[in-house]
């Protein structure tokens, strides 16, 4: 899945940690609740990193692949 946050709150207003859902909870979360323009964006999901990138080929946009290991001591 494609997603910035830790958590949910924030584009969801709903107060979990994505770390601790499954992907089929996940998967049923619009993340339009909270978009300044949520009336167009109505069911909106989280996207695989598949889909993401296929929707980027499709439209024939660069994208930039950032990952964070929250791990790391860098």
């Amino acid at each position: 899945m494609v997603f910035h946050d830790d958590k949910l709150t924030r584009i969801a207003n709903i107060d979990r940690n994505i770390r601790d859902m499954t992907w089929e909870e996940l998967r049923l979360v619009d993340i339009s609740v909270n978009h300044p323009l949520a009336s167009k964006y109505v069911g909106e999901r989280i996207p695989t990193f598949d889909e993401a990138i296929q929707t980027c080929l499709g439209l024939d946009l660069r994208f930039f692949i950032d990952l964070k290991d929250p791990d790391s001591k860098v």
